[in-house]
């Protein structure tokens, strides 16, 4: 199975960090990830979702780079 790789992200919700540095993300296919945000983190109106991978390098289209197919936010 995918061991997946080790990727230096920052994730925020506004102004709320979910993820801050090393993460495992899959190395092959698409996976889901579900964060647990807190409800003080959600805005009336518009809400922004940052996606930043910190890697410096790597090579076009391979780990540790990643794609995001979509993102959700949703209220359990």
């Amino acid at each position: 199975g995918d061991t997946g790789v080790l990727a230096k992200v920052r994730i925020t919700f506004n102004d709320f960090t979910v993820v801050d540095g090393e993460t495992v993300f899959g190395a092959t296919g698409f996976e889901t990830k579900t964060f647990d945000l807190p409800a003080s983190a959600l805005r009336q109106g518009r809400n922004t979702l940052s996606i930043h991978n910190l890697e410096e390098q790597g090579v076009l289209g391979m780990p540790p780079w990643f794609m995001v197919s979509q993102a959700e936010i949703a209220a359990k």
